[in-house]
């Protein structure tokens, strides 16, 4: 399962997550390829609102102009995206970190 981080915005909770969902809205909303992502302002800012569009399809009905709304509304900048991607890269790192470690752990097997 795809590890998640959550973000409250106003009184909402929501879950951040990578999908492949996600890289098509990002593609829908900005007209360009997801390979295409510059890191600007801009593209983060789609970025952040196609991600959640992504993971929260049944509870995240919000045009992109309805997000920006949202976020000046509650006086929330693109860090708030930065710092839960971190988040969940540190998570999917851990995880991995587990994941090989797990294997590493393993018991020999005893010669015969």
């Amino acid at each position: 399962m795809k590890e998640v981080v959550y973000v409250i915005i106003g009184d909402k909770k929501f879950e951040l997550r990578k999908t492949k969902k996600a890289n098509m809205v990002f593609e829908v909303v900005s007209g360009k390829f997801f390979q295409e992502f510059t890191g600007s302002y801009t593209d983060m800012m789609m970025m952040f609102y196609a991600y959640m569009k992504g993971a929260n399809r049944n509870t995240f009905n919000y045009s992109f102009d309805e997000f920006c709304d949202m976020l000046d509304e509650h006086e929330l900048d693109i860090e708030v995206f930065t710092d839960a991607l971190k988040e969940l890269e540190n998570k999917n790192v851990k995880g991995q970190s587990q994941e090989s470690g797990q294997e590493q752990q393993k018991p020999a097997k005893k010669k015969k």
